[in-house]
């Protein structure tokens, strides 16, 4: 059912981790309804000119990098973990770094060093084979995965940093099909989940 009406979702990863901690890398899968909270996003009722949301259902898959770094009395990273422990931080960021890089495209901070800066906290998978990393644009219904769809790594590496991996350099291992039966409110998904 849609997320607003019933906050499901689906955690996509390799392996989840042995803490059962959503302090870890994976993708999540969201029925996307213009109803509820997104209906002030997409209505220009209440938004004007400023409406951003998609007025269709869909599905809406977001890259989730929540991986922890420990860092030592020098705040220096020492390892990655799935759990939160004393001098633990996100080691990935959303935060602009304001500079530009080699590529003159925005950094983002990590403390885990310079060769995680273009990683994301979160991020939109939008359905768009040619879409690259660094999208510029906003949630549009042409973002969302409808009726037919499919998404697999390898279809849409060009939106993963390390070209069809996860941040952690790890494979997917799943893809998956859109099923969807729109009716209102009422409206379904049927996710079919392959492994590869």
């Amino acid at each position: 059912k849609t997320y607003q009406s019933d906050h499901e979702v689906i955690l996509l990863t390799p392996s989840w981790n042995e803490y059962d901690s959503p302090f870890d890398e994976y993708l999540l899968i969201e029925f996307y309804s213009p109803t509820g909270l997104n209906d002030f996003d997409c209505n220009f009722e209440y938004n004007g000119d400023s409406a951003m949301g998609p007025k269709t259902y869909g599905i809406r898959l977001w890259h989730v990098d929540a991986r922890l770094a420990v860092l030592n009395s020098n705040m220096s990273p020492t390892s990655i973990v799935n759990y939160p422990t004393p001098n633990c931080y996100y080691g990935i960021s959303n935060t602009y770094e304001g500079t530009l890089n080699n590529n003159n495209s925005s950094s983002h901070l990590s403390v885990l060093g310079k060769s995680y800066y273009s990683y994301n906290f979160l991020q939109l998978i939008r359905n768009d084979k040619n879409m690259t990393y660094n999208p510029t644009d906003d949630l549009s219904s042409s973002s969302l995965f409808k009726q037919g769809d499919s998404f697999d790594m390898t279809s849409f590496r060009r939106q993963f940093k390390n070209s069809g991996k996860l941040n952690s350099g790890l494979s997917l291992g799943w893809k998956f099909s859109v099923n969807i039966v729109e009716n209102g409110e009422e409206s379904t998904a049927t996710i079919t989940l392959t492994k590869d």
